[in-house]
C-alpha cells in the first residue's frame, strides 16, 4: 500500500471557468493516478505561490487567458524554488510574441512542462496523459503552439531536440 501511494500525482489547479472546475472535479479524481488537491477559481499569482507552498503539488495546472509577462516570470520564480514542479499551462489566446516567453518559461526549473491551447483539450484523456508525463518531467507542447516555437529557428540546443506532438 505505501509503494502504491508513492506513485499518486498531486494536482492543484487554477480554473476561470466554473465548467472546467466541474469537470476536473468530477473526472481526475477518478483517474489514477491523480489525486486533484484543489482546484481554485483563482487565477493570480499568490494564490499559486500559497498553493504550492500549502500543498506541494507534483503538477499544477493553470488555465489562463493568455500568457502576461508579470505572470510568467513570477511562474519563472516558482519553477527556481520548486525545480521539480510540473506546469501545465492552458491557453485561451497565444500571440506570436507571446511565443518568447513560453519558451523561457520552457526552459525554467528541471520539471516537466506543458502548453496546451484550452479548445485542443476536446478529451480528457490528452490531458490525464500530459498529467503523468509533466510529473515525470517530459515537455509537451499542443500542435498549434508547437507551430509558433519552431517556426523560428531555435535559440538553444535543447529546443532543436524537440519534435511537436500531435
Amino acid at each position: 500500500m505505501e509503494q502504491l501511494k508513492l506513485n499518486i500525482i498531486r494536482l492543484f489547479a487554477m480554473e476561470e471557468e466554473e465548467i472546467y472546475r466541474e469537470i476536473y472535479r468530477a473526472i481526475l479524481p477518478l483517474r489514477a493516478p491523480i489525486e486533484l488537491i484543489e482546484v481554485t477559481g483563482k487565477s493570480d499569482i499568490n494564490t499559486l505561490k500559497q498553493a504550492v507552498s500549502k500543498f506541494s503539488p507534483d503538477v499544477v495546472l493553470l488555465s489562463i487567458k493568455k500568457p502576461e509577462a508579470d505572470f510568467v516570470h513570477e511562474l519563472e520564480q516558482i519553477r527556481m524554488h520548486y525545480p521539480k514542479l510540473g506546469v501545465i499551462l492552458m491557453l485561451e489566446t497565444c500571440s506570436s510574441q507571446d511565443i518568447q516567453l513560453l519558451r523561457k518559461l520552457a526552459l525554467s526549473g528541471n520539471g516537466g512542462m506543458a502548453f496546451f491551447m484550452k479548445q485542443s483539450i476536446s478529451q480528457i484523456d490528452r490531458l490525464c496523459k500530459a498529467i503523468p508525463a509533466v510529473s515525470q518531467g517530459q515537455i509537451i507542447l499542443d500542435q498549434p503552439l508547437a507551430t509558433f516555437i519552431f517556426a523560428e529557428k531555435p535559440e538553444s540546443q535543447i529546443l532543436k531536440l524537440f519534435t511537436p506532438g500531435s
